[in-house]
């Protein structure tokens, strides 16, 4: 499937033929809340087509928006699966799809340009500047 020009909103196919993205989006614009995808999906979206079979849906969002933002996809049918610390990550799934949902934390009076994701790998703590 050749997604170039394709607006993250107007995916609906399954995950197997492309992103489902359009519920998850919609359910964030309901909200104001802004989403990123990151991961697999978002290096196909900058490459234009679906490279691999995915067997999940990475995302980052604002740590602000999180709570509401989880309470509203779990109304809407997702289950919260979170094994991380709810203050870094939630997992959500819907049918067969995982979403999983990395916070990124703004400075005061910053943009979303420059959010930093903080997480936690073997050797110490991460922190990923997105730009």
């Amino acid at each position: 499937m050749d997604i170039s020009g394709l607006h993250k909103s107007q995916a609906t196919e399954p995950i197997t033929k492309g992103p489902p993205v359009a519920q998850f989006v919609g359910i964030a614009e309901r909200l104001s809340a802004p989403v990123w995808l990151r991961g697999g999906w978002a290096m196909d979206f900058f490459l234009g087509s679906v490279t691999r079979e995915h067997l999940d849906i990475d995302w980052f969002a604002l740590a602000d928006d999180a709570p509401r933002l989880a309470a509203a996809l779990i109304a809407e049918g997702f289950e919260d699966v979170t094994t991380a610390p709810h203050d870094q990550q939630i997992d959500l799934v819907r049918g067969p799809i995982d979403h999983g949902i990395v916070f990124l934390w703004l400075a005061p009076g910053a943009s979303p340009s420059s959010a930093v994701a903080r997480g936690q790998v073997s050797h110490g703590p991460l922190t990923c500047l997105l730009v």
